[in-house]
């Protein structure tokens, strides 16, 4: 599926390893902009809950920056499989979790969740990995460029 000129791509990641555990996500306009990023860390639980932190911190990122279209780009197949399965294939740690990225998905105009392939995602990649605090990033002004 095509992006539509106003939808804000938000791509989101989640990693665990032995040092941590950390989440991150990027927001990138349709020409390839990039709007705002967010990165934290959290007590290690699973992979796929940090993912979930990863879309969580996204979404309430565009929250913040007034978007209403969006589109949740993710190199987790199982995330996407919870949104295309309302939700009924959650696992008990990231119930709580899942609601509320449930109710910010309800904020939006449009929202969309696809699945991504790992190349692709290497900045959100880069911000998911294991740090000491939460940190939003937002770029300074650059040159207005339109979306073809």
């Amino acid at each position: 599926m095509r992006r539509q000129a106003d939808e804000v791509m938000i791509n989101t990641d989640g990693s665990l390893d032995p040092s941590g555990a950390g989440y991150g996500a990027i927001l990138k306009k349709c020409n390839g902009d990039v709007i705002s990023a967010v990165t934290g860390s959290s007590n290690p639980k699973t992979s796929t809950v940090h993912k979930l932190q990863g879309i969580e911190a996204g979404l309430n990122l565009a929250i913040n920056n007034n978007l209403t279209n969006v589109c949740v780009g993710t190199d987790s197949r199982v995330a996407c499989s919870f949104s295309s399965n309302n939700g009924s294939n959650v696992p008990w740690q990231a119930i709580g979790l899942w609601r509320r990225i449930q109710r910010y998905v309800n904020m939006f105009e449009s929202f969309r969740i696809t699945h991504i392939f790992r190349d692709s995602n290497r900045a959100a990649d880069v911000l998911a990995r294991p740090s000491a605090e939460f940190v939003e990033f937002i770029p300074s002004p650059r040159s207005q460029r339109q979306c073809l």
